[in-house]
């Protein structure tokens, strides 16, 4: 029989927000959001949610189009 498996979005802190100072001098900041897959009640699969273009735009500027 194969292991159940349960997505939880943990309500204690599931979001985090990551700060850096860039090579160039600039300051990164941006929210995660982090998804934890259960299988019998142990953590089996953990996803990372980002807002890239915001962290594109951060590193790189504003792309021209």
């Amino acid at each position: 029989m194969p292991a159940r498996a349960e997505r939880r979005l943990l309500r204690e802190d599931p979001e985090a927000t990551l700060t850096a100072a860039l090579a160039n001098g600039n300051h990164y900041i941006n929210d995660y959001c982090f998804v934890f897959e259960l299988r019998d009640g142990l953590i089996h699969r953990v996803r990372e949610c980002v807002d890239t273009a915001r962290g594109h735009r951060m590193i790189f500027g504003e792309v021209p189009q």
